[in-house]
């Protein structure tokens, strides 16, 4: 039986596997592919009933189970490929960090309009009612040189 007479059944069977062997690296995955092809071909010659042989050679999740550990290791080119791009890991990182960093730049800055506010205020007024500024502005720089030191630390450690 040629390839273009495969019953409907097997020709679905064959996108399933081409799709779960999606994880495999390419040599191996073409070859599992073009082998299960072939089986299939000589299998239906030999027997008519899609059903008995595709319950046979099982799902395609467990041939592409059973192919993976089989797999040979990994060649220089597929190394290059596991190798994340340092500028797409360096952009993920930063993208990380982004909203903690400007929650802390926003809290760092009110936090010093506040005491300078607060202190000039005071300078003006000689009013001590003057000095609530400066607390609220202690309850905004505390945090926010907190986060702004977090994400220093943690850009840092993502470096190394």
């Amino acid at each position: 039986m040629t390839d273009a007479t495969l019953p409907l059944e097997a020709e679905l069977y064959l996108r399933d596997l081409e799709r779960e062997a999606a994880v495999l690296p390419p040599l191996e995955r073409e070859r599992l592919q073009a082998q299960i092809r072939e089986h299939l071909a000589d299998a239906l010659d030999e027997e008519a009933d899609v059903a008995s042989v595709l319950r046979r050679l099982g799902s395609a999740r467990e041939l592409v189970g059973a192919a993976a550990p089989a797999a040979a290791p990994p060649t220089v080119g597929d190394a290059a490929q596991l190798v994340p791009d340092a500028r797409a890991v360096g952009s993920s990182a930063a993208s990380a960090h982004a909203p903690l960093l400007i929650a802390g730049l926003v809290c760092t800055l009110l936090g010093c309009l506040a005491l300078l506010w607060g202190g000039l205020m005071l300078a003006l007024t000689g009013n001590p009612r003057s000095m609530l500024f400066p607390a609220a502005a202690v309850v905004l720089l505390a945090p926010g040189i907190a986060m702004l030191l977090h994400v220093r630390r943690s850009r840092r450690r993502d470096r190394r």
